[in-house]
């Protein structure tokens, strides 16, 4: 994980399941990422507005 770039540029399902642990969510907008060699994250979730649907 040393020599990987902090920006993800595209997914690779494969690649994804190598590396991670577990995402907890903590918050509506807070998740921590656990990767398989003990490192976490804490990540700001940008949630979309949402729309009220009135009748």
């Amino acid at each position: 994980m040393e020599h990987m770039t902090a920006g993800l540029t595209e997914w690779d399902e494969e690649v994804i399941h190598q590396l991670l642990e577990k995402v907890t969510v903590l918050s509506r907008e807070k998740i921590r990422v656990t990767f398989r060699d003990g490192r976490e994250i804490e990540q700001v979730v940008n949630q979309p507005k949402r729309r009220c649907i009135t009748a």
